[in-house]
């Protein structure tokens, strides 16, 4: 929401003495109009659509594990992977990292996007190739990004990401909350059980 409104933009300009806000925020596509494009619709995916649906945005999916049964269930359109980089106002990642959706985000996808697009990353930092990104930021082929996961964690000391205006960083905290911790542990608590009573597990993990 931030990088869509361009508040990382307008924040710079006005430490910098600026007041031209059109000029710096233009072009600014509202949320009820916006294309939002997701890469991966899993618990995570899923949870956002139902925020972003409260704005009134069109949001398109791709995800090839799932049906258009299910895309209309859920209220979104399932579209190829090409669409979703030519079209979104806004991409946001929620795939797992392996050989197919590594550097999904690299040098020829980002110069199909919109030059007003945003990415928002807080899936897996391998998602994107980080050298290109930080072309397309600094080119302006893309509007910005928000990552809170990176190809290497942490954050190199010289990484020019941190020089952007346009980048919107954290350290792999988006999940993070004072309630979302104890629910973690109440979870693993339960997880543990069930393992020693010898019941089928929650989130099983092939080994």
């Amino acid at each position: 929401l931030s990088l869509m409104r361009a508040l990382p933009i307008l924040d710079k300009g006005v430490r910098n003495n600026r007041w031209d806000g059109i000029a710096m925020a233009k072009p600014l596509v509202p949320l009820k109009d916006a294309q939002i494009g997701l890469i991966g619709l899993g618990r995570i995916g899923s949870e956002v659509v139902k925020r972003l649906k409260v704005f009134g945005s069109t949001i398109n999916v791709y995800d090839p594990f799932l049906s258009q049964t299910k895309a209309a269930e859920i209220g979104v359109n399932l579209v190829g992977l090409e669409e979703i980089f030519s079209n979104s106002d806004a991409i946001s990642l929620h795939s797992p990292l392996n050989e197919q959706t590594k550097h999904i985000i690299n040098a020829d996808s980002l110069v199909k996007m919109k030059p007003n697009a945003v990415i928002v990353n807080a899936a897996r930092g391998g998602l994107i190739d980080t050298e290109a990104l930080i072309n397309a930021l600094k080119s302006n082929t893309i509007r910005a990004a928000a990552l809170d996961v990176f190809e290497q964690e942490p954050l190199a000391d010289d990484s020019e990401l941190k020089d952007l205006a346009n980048v919107f960083l954290s350290p792999h905290l988006a999940w993070y909350s004072d309630s979302a911790i104890e629910r973690l542990q109440r979870l693993a608590g339960e997880e543990a059980a069930r393992a020693v009573a010898g019941e089928p597990l929650r989130c099983p993990y092939p080994l």
